[in-house]
């Protein structure tokens, strides 16, 4: 009965690992470069994988070392198999995984498996002198309970790859957020996300969280709106304003 129980459990365990969570809840991210940009992983390699307690903070790092996401995997349950997350990283060549394990709750189930039974009574006696003999069968439903516990984690990773890509400017940006619009006081401008190592805007002293007013002379209206402006500025441009808000003071940054 005890080889049974085992059986199930195990059973009832692989069902719900069955399937590949980081490719079943796998996101594609979308990126401005072109692939051959991207030095992808090769065959017979590893991805590095990096446990991280702070996702958010380290792909912004990973970022600003000019590496780009390929996507992300998220979803919540026992913890996944690291085989799958490595495989998931080799099936889209990514060369760096974030990953992020936060644990959600504990709880034990109790159930019972329901096991049949059959039980055989034999009979015999004699009636007028004549003796006889016979079986009866008798089947029922044991009932053996069980109990399982089941950790569940919220789980994230992240896949990366690195861009050989060199930009002109070497900041990403985005909108400004309602609580940073309060802090400037103002609704306009784009907010300096990454720098980029090694780029103009980081040898420029150009910081994450600076606030950029205007390019070359052109005010910003947000994010989408700077990224146009960096975008329309030549390769060989020998030079680019960019006027900033930091901390109550505007600099220039010539880059």
């Amino acid at each position: 009965m005890k080889r049974l129980l085992i059986l199930f459990c195990s059973f009832f365990l692989s069902g719900c690992l069955a399937t590949n969570p980081y490719k079943e809840f796998f996101h594609t991210v979308s990126y401005p470069y072109s692939p051959s940009h991207l030095v992808l992983l090769k065959k017979g390699e590893e991805p590095v994988v990096i446990k991280t307690d702070d996702i958010d903070e380290n792909t912004l790092v990973a970022q600003s070392k000019s590496y780009v996401g390929l996507g992300y995997s998220s979803f919540n349950g026992p913890l996944g198999n690291r085989a799958d997350l490595i495989q998931q990283a080799k099936d889209i060549g990514a060369t760096h995984i974030l990953l992020q394990e936060k644990h959600l709750s504990t709880q034990t189930h109790a159930s019972a498996i329901a096991v049949p039974t059959i039980e055989t009574t034999n009979h015999s006696g004699s009636v007028d002198g004549y003796r006889y003999s016979g079986t009866s069968t008798t089947t029922g439903t044991n009932y053996i309970p069980y109990s399982y516990t089941v950790t569940r984690y919220l789980q994230d990773a992240a896949y990366f790859v690195k861009s050989t890509k060199k930009s002109r400017i070497g900041v990403l940006v985005r909108d400004l957020t309602s609580r940073e619009t309060r802090e400037y006081e103002r609704n306009t401008g784009a907010v300096v996300g990454v720098v980029l190592e090694d780029s103009p805007a980081f040898n420029a002293n150009v910081l994450r969280g600076d606030l950029i007013i205007e390019i070359d002379g052109i005010p910003v209206k947000n994010g989408s709106h700077a990224k146009a402006l960096f975008k329309a500025v030549p390769n060989n441009a020998r030079k680019v304003t960019l006027k900033v808000l930091r901390r109550g003071k505007t600099l220039t940054f010539v880059l």
